[in-house]
């Protein structure tokens, strides 16, 4: 019982990864087209630290 349990949150915990990267693509493509990228380094700079 455990164990399902556990994978469910491990599943749960990968969809919202997947979503936040594909938000994150998306975000950066805009930034590209907008001249923002250096600011988004920035951003990643620091998310990373």
């Amino acid at each position: 019982m455990e164990e399902a349990f556990a994978l469910k949150i491990l599943r749960i915990k990968l969809s919202i990864q997947a979503i936040l990267l594909v938000i994150f693509k998306r975000a950066i493509d805009l930034a590209y087209e907008s001249g923002y990228i250096p600011r988004i380094f920035v951003l990643i700079i620091l998310r990373c630290h």
